[in-house]
């Protein structure tokens, strides 16, 4: 009986929760495709060091459904830029992380960017867990040969290709590696 009593209430303070709930907001990628494919959909690759990270807030909504969130600015110093990119530095906005599709740079660190100009503000790129983020293991590396085939070996690892009877899934890793190599040494 007072498992029962316990269950029904617990039932109605669900749902009046669910209805007390107005709008949501989370992160939702449609899909990601290879980097080969993103490269040609996003407004700027580039490789580069992030430098600095700062926070800000951003106002939506009207009325009594305005609301506030956090973004994370993200400075970048440009190392080697493949496509809409003018410039020693650049900023790129992000998410947080958790349900807001922000990707977490780290201070430091080398990456592989791709960027779109989305938002109210079209002067800014934006980036996240949306867009392929080919995290560079090329500390100390020069920007040349070398990072077309560290790369293509990288992307291989990340995607997932299916098996079946063209071709293995081996062979289709091997392949966008080496597709991948030979797009960023065509653009060096």
């Amino acid at each position: 009986m007072k498992f029962r009593r316990f269950l029904i209430s617990l039932s109605i303070v669900t749902a009046l929760l669910a209805l007390s709930i107005s709008d949501v907001k989370a992160c939702t990628c449609s899909f990601v495709g290879p980097p080969c494919e993103e490269y040609w959909q996003s407004q700027a690759v580039f490789a580069g060091k992030v430098i600095k990270k700062s926070t800000f807030y951003v106002e939506e909504g009207e009325g009594d459904s305005r609301y506030r969130y956090q973004r994370m600015l993200v400075r970048f110093s440009i190392e080697q830029a493949f496509k809409g990119i003018v410039g020693d530095e650049v900023e790129i906005v992000t998410g947080m992380g958790g349900g807001d599709c922000g990707y977490h740079f780290e201070d430091g660190e080398r990456y592989v960017v791709y960027a779109i100009r989305d938002g109210r503000d079209k002067s800014r790129l934006y980036s996240g867990i949306c867009l392929p983020q080919t995290e560079s293991l090329l500390t100390n590396a020069n920007l040349g040969e070398t990072i077309s085939e560290r790369a293509g070996r990288t992307i291989s690892h990340e995607i997932a290709p299916i098996a079946d009877v063209r071709s293995t899934e081996h062979y289709r890793r091997a392949v966008a590696g080496n597709a991948l190599a030979k797009i960023l040494r065509r653009l060096m």
